[in-house]
C-alpha cells in the first residue's frame, strides 16, 4: 500500500458519516451520525476482541480476510441499508428513526459476530 492509503485505511469507514448524515432528514441527522459513530466503535471493538483472543483470521479460518476487513464489509452493507432507510423514512418521527437505528446496529453486530466465526 502507498503511504496515503496505509494512513487512511484504518479510518476508511469514516467516509460513511457524511453519506449517512446527508441521507437523513434535517431533524434526524444527529441520530444518523450517532449510528455511524457507534457502528465504527462496535466494529473496532469486536475485531480487536477477536484478534486479542488469537483469532485474527476468524475462529474456523474458512475466510482468509482479517477481521477488520470483514467488519468493513458487513458494516458497509448495513450502512448502505441504513442510508436507504433514512432517505425513504424522511417523514417519520425521530423516535421511530432512533428505534430503526438501534435495530440496524444490533443486527450489524450480530451478523459481524457470525462472520467473525467464519
Amino acid at each position: 500500500m502507498t503511504n496515503a492509503i496505509s494512513f487512511l485505511w484504518p479510518y476508511i469507514d469514516a467516509l460513511w458519516l457524511p453519506v449517512l448524515v446527508l441521507a437523513a432528514a434535517r431533524r434526524q441527522w444527529l441520530v444518523a451520525l450517532i449510528y455511524g459513530l457507534a457502528g465504527m466503535v462496535l466494529m473496532r471493538l469486536m475485531a480487536d476482541f477477536g484478534a486479542s483472543l488469537g483469532y485474527g483470521q476468524g475462529v474456523l479460518g474458512l475466510w482468509s480476510w482479517p477481521l477488520f476487513e470483514r467488519g468493513l464489509l458487513v458494516f458497509g452493507l448495513f450502512n448502505t441499508l441504513f442510508a436507504a432507510m433514512a432517505y425513504f423514512a424522511r417523514g417519520r418521527s425521530k423516535a421511530t428513526f432512533l428505534t430503526a437505528g438501534i435495530s440496524f446496529l444490533f443486527a450489524a453486530g450480530f451478523v459481524f459476530a457470525v462472520v467473525m466465526v467464519l
